[in-house]
């Protein structure tokens, strides 16, 4: 199944899902007490930076829904098949694009010290919590770790987020939109059960990159 770029984007994103998902199963153990006194606070800035690292590092599972929403399009939409894919190479960017932006992201931040406790988790913080911070007070700033932590929370993280929420959803739109026209068409020659409607444009029984597509979203 590996051979397939559908299974192979799937790969990448559970298994981006489940490197973070041991990050945040640790909650508060990672957060330095002396740093932030919360329940089950167990760690050093260390362990703290480590499970930023990988909360940040979860940028990457975005892209990789954006990548699955475009697989749907250029299969569903312009149909391209499995060699069309492999001969365009559009594959490679799809993995690379959130595996870098996520390490990269995450790096600088490390580097940059703005990972800090920010309540049951360590991420992108300014330490203390409400401290002001530069770009909010002419250049002055009271915290003595993580300054312009909002500012790079949007730049790293919310940002690309929104940017992907949109996009996607424009993706889905048109596919949504689609499946409508494609349902009138049935409709207006008497087909009038919805499965059939959509069978009698592709058979689930054939096997292609644009079946497994319309499956997982059927």
């Amino acid at each position: 199944k590996m051979k397939t770029t559908y299974h192979r984007l799937l790969l990448g994103l559970t298994t981006c899902d489940a490197l973070v998902s041991v990050a945040w199963f640790m909650t508060t153990w990672p957060i330095p007490r002396d740093v932030f006194p919360i329940y089950g606070a167990l760690g050093t800035q260390q362990t703290c930076e480590a499970q930023g690292f990988f909360a940040q590092s979860s940028i990457a599972c975005v892209f990789y829904n954006c990548s699955l929403a475009i697989y749907y399009y250029i299969v569903i939409i312009l149909g391209w098949s499995q060699s069309r894919i492999d001969k365009s190479r559009i594959e490679i960017p799809m993995h690379l694009l959130g595996f870098m932006w996520g390490v990269a992201t995450a790096s600088a931040s490390v580097a940059l010290g703005l990972i800090n406790p920010i309540g049951w988790d360590c991420w992108i913080s300014a330490v203390p919590l409400g401290c002001k911070e530069s770009f909010r007070n002419n250049g002055e700033t009271t915290c003595t770790r993580g300054d312009n932590a909002n500012l790079y929370q949007w730049i790293f993280f919310y940002a690309p987020l929104w940017l992907i929420v949109i996009g996607v959803t424009v993706i889905m739109t048109n596919i949504v939109c689609k499946f409508k026209r494609q349902d009138a068409k049935n409709k207006k020659y008497g087909e009038h059960d919805s499965n059939k409607r959509i069978n009698s444009k592709i058979s689930f029984k054939r096997k292609g990159p644009k079946n497994e597509a319309i499956s997982a979203l059927v």
